[in-house]
């Protein structure tokens, strides 16, 4: 099949030559940079047990497919909760919350809404889905739990319009509700792929020169697999934070630390709700780098990636969505194009 391109072969392969070597001589810098943060940070790092756990541990994680028809937007929700068993490192059984596959949450909405506000319609519909099913989860008294994602409300999720102030705050609700459950049960959530720097802002303030770029990147070159750094609170002013301070006396509970499990992986990150952090992160570290460390290239812990699986959604599940909708709407009203119709 031959494919127009505009530019030369030639030119796209050196284009191409160029950027990788860019990418090579960034991670040089930063593998040299990273030994030589190593020493500097000797005393921030923690080493996590390899013990294989035994307990028990819930977890959940939501999917969702989305999809806007002029003022109506359309959503489908699945939030799938679980329990795992753990003896020793080895699972032992699995309890699904309501089940291995529940049926979608469908969500509509046509109320008017600005542009920025989509976002945190989408985000906090998932969110109060989720939080609500791991209310569910929580109710049976695991010992440890994870979200997928963070245990706080974001800034991008707070929206501007006064239209959705209510669902964020019925979603801060479920967040406060979700704390009310330690210490019985330790809470934590799992950032896979963080964008953030406040681990480097932290030690920056504490007098160690560490460079400006997001945290995972120059820590994947500091830390050995099975090592934790020391967990520092999520905000420096949590009372000033954009969302931590809707969450009241909660805010000075947030923590996170970075975990790195497998040689071949990235750290990531690791938020956690705590009233003793140090005692709190080590006993998270003991339980996850275990169960982590079991695939050298992908580090995610497989409670969090059975979740997932449980959870996605394809775009054809709107299928029968829309489907329906349009059989019911032409039968009255034959000329309301509610879907779109042009050719692709």
């Amino acid at each position: 099949m031959f494919i127009y391109s505009p530019y030369p072969i030639l030119s796209v392969q050196r284009v191409l030559e160029e950027i990788a070597e860019r990418i090579v001589k960034r991670e040089e810098e930063r593998q040299r940079m990273g030994a030589e943060l190593r020493s500097t940070l000797e005393d921030f790092i923690q080493v996590a047990p390899g013990v294989g756990p035994t307990a028990t541990v819930g977890a959940v994680d939501g999917g969702v497919v989305y999809e806007e028809y002029g003022s109506l937007i359309l959503m489908l929700i699945r939030s799938v909760g679980a329990i795992f068993s753990y003896e020793e490192g080895a699972l032992d059984s699995v309890d699904y919350v309501p089940s291995p596959l529940p049926d979608p949450e469908v969500v509509d909405s046509d109320i008017p809404l600005e542009r920025e506000d989509y976002h945190p319609f989408r985000s906090l519909h998932r969110l109060r889905s989720e939080l609500s099913r791991s209310l569910e989860v929580l109710a049976r008294s695991p010992q440890f739990f994870f979200l997928d994602g963070s245990i706080v409300p974001q800034i991008v999720d707070k929206p501007r319009s006064d239209r959705l102030k209510p669902l964020y705050l019925s979603v801060v609700g479920l967040f406060k509700s979700l704390y009310s459950y330690y210490p019985n049960t330790l809470l934590g959530g799992i950032v896979k792929d963080s964008r953030g720097n406040r681990l480097g802002l932290f030690l920056r303030e504490e007098g160690v020169d560490v460079p400006d770029w997001q945290d995972v990147s120059w820590l994947n070159y500091v830390l050995q697999p099975g090592e934790y750094t020391s967990p520092i609170p999520y905000s420096e002013e949590p009372s000033k934070h954009a969302t931590l301070k809707d969450l009241g006396e909660h805010a000075e509970n947030i923590y996170l630390f970075y975990l790195k499990a497998s040689p071949l992986d990235r750290p990531y990150r690791v938020e956690f709700y705590s009233k003793d952090p140090q005692r709190d992160a080590r006993r998270l570290a003991s339980l996850l780098y275990p169960l982590s460390s079991l695939n050298p290239n992908y580090s995610i812990p497989p409670f969090l990636v059975e979740v997932d699986l449980r959870a996605r959604l394809s775009k054809e599940s709107m299928g029968y969505v829309k489907s329906y909708l349009e059989r019911v709407l032409m039968a009255r009203f034959p000329s309301l194009k509610l879907f779109e119709r042009r050719p692709m």
